[in-house]
């Protein structure tokens, strides 16, 4: 025999195989299962200490169940040849394959948005975040949405902003100090049109105070569309909010983002498929930054963004129409709308720029309040001016400054009438 010449497998040489060998396989499918079922969680969250401490509790019920499945592929096996061997010649004369992929598309979709599927894959996401932070913030704010709306929870607050509430708030003492639960939906980049297109993460509980923090840092700080920022928090509500928002010539300048967003809304495969190729690209470790780009770089990179903060006017208004169509439909779903007005280090540059934007966002603010769609909380009514020492950059205040920050939260939703 010519050993360059392919070996044809027809489906007699499977049933061959199958009777021959099909005992090794199921033995081995219960094996894979047992394993796999015992070190399930000591594989999703990258951690020994879930490892099983004696050969009996390897076996568990997760994996004799998962072991009986792979154990029956033999079966299925044989089941599909004797299948194809009957119907297979009249299905090929018909085009089912399109059918099949839509059944498998949408089969995997609807397995992917149950509660188990969600707490598995972003419990793997977090723990593989390692110096990713971003894929730890998404991870958590998906991961705490999923665990919302899987069942009935009690009435308290969703604080969803920017990093500067991820990093200024102290959730858990807020919630110790009020007394209520604390549902965090905070993410680095979450600004006016990114926290419009989340707006089903948002109003989950229609007896939740929705609590927010905006000013003119934030209405600035986009000069375009960002759709990787806005995908993982994506709903079918808050872009229809963020169409509406937008201008024509801007729908068409960024027709192909509209398409890529709405798909991600109405598709959860496609809205997490960032963190899906996070966890292929980090199987059995977390991620490591490469340090590609100097800290000097990045310092120019952002030195650049603040100066150019608002100079894209036709961003500021898109963002400024979602705020306003997302504060006319989410006040009707939450029990009120509380917003603070934020800060930014004193020694932030571009003061002009600052002031401008400050400006128009206390103006719109102040009028949406008139409206009674919100509660807002001005600077000179929160009585906290944090001082320079306090910021660790230009954003984001250090332990001091999240200690006082906190304090006025509190102050503001607790301890008020």
């Amino acid at each position: 025999m010519n050993p360059n010449t392919p070996i044809k497998i027809t489906a007699e040489t499977e049933r061959v195989w199958l009777r021959r060998y099909g005992w090794g396989l199921a033995l081995l499918g219960v094996a894979v299962g047992l394993f796999v079922g015992a070190g399930w969680w000591s594989g999703v969250l990258l951690d020994r200490q879930w490892l099983p401490a004696t050969w009996l509790q390897w076996v568990t019920r997760r994996g004799l169940v998962l072991g009986l499945g792979l154990a029956l592929i033999p079966a299925i096996w044989r089941v599909c040849l004797a299948f194809d061997a009957r119907y297979g010649g009249a299905l090929r004369k018909f085009s089912v394959a399109p059918f099949l992929a839509l059944v498998v598309v949408l089969g995997a979709e609807s397995a992917f948005r149950l509660f188990r599927v969600q707490d598995v894959f972003w419990h793997s996401v977090i723990a593989r975040a390692g110096e990713q932070f971003q894929a730890r913030e998404v991870g958590l704010f998906r991961l705490d949405a999923a665990s919302a709306q899987n069942g009935k929870h009690p009435s308290g607050y969703v604080v969803s902003g920017t990093s500067q509430l991820v990093y200024g708030l102290d959730v858990a003492e807020l919630g110790r100090a009020c007394g209520k639960p604390i549902y965090r939906r905070a993410v680095a980049g979450l600004f006016p049109v990114e926290l419009t297109a989340s707006q089903e993460f948002l109003t989950f509980d229609g007896d939740n105070m929705l609590v927010t923090m905006l000013s003119g840092f934030d209405l600035g700080a986009r000069s375009d569309l960002t759709p990787a920022a806005m995908r993982p928090q994506a709903t079918m509500r808050g872009m229809r909010n963020v169409f509406a928002a937008s201008e024509p010539k801007f729908i068409l300048r960024h027709w192909r983002d509209f398409v890529d967003l709405f798909s991600a809304a109405s598709c959860d495969l496609w809205r997490s498929r960032d963190y899906i190729r996070f966890l292929i690209e980090n199987p059995f470790s977390a991620y490591k930054s490469a340090h590609t780009q100097g800290e000097e770089i990045e310092l120019a990179t952002q030195r650049d963004a603040y100066r150019e903060m608002g100079e894209r006017t036709e961003m500021v208004d898109v963002a400024l129409r979602s705020l306003d169509k997302f504060f006319e439909e989410v006040s009707g779903r939450v029990r009120k709308i509380v917003v603070f007005e934020g800060q930014v280090n004193p020694a932030y540059p571009a003061q002009e720029r600052l002031a401008v934007m400050s400006a128009q966002m206390n103006k719109f603010l102040l009028k949406q309040q008139e409206l009674g769609r919100i509660t807002y909380i001005t600077r000179e009514q929160q009585g906290l001016d944090i001082p320079a020492s306090e910021w660790r950059d230009m954003t984001h205040v250090t332990s001091d400054g999240r200690t006082r920050l906190t304090e006025m939260f509190v102050r503001q939703l607790c301890e008020s009438p």
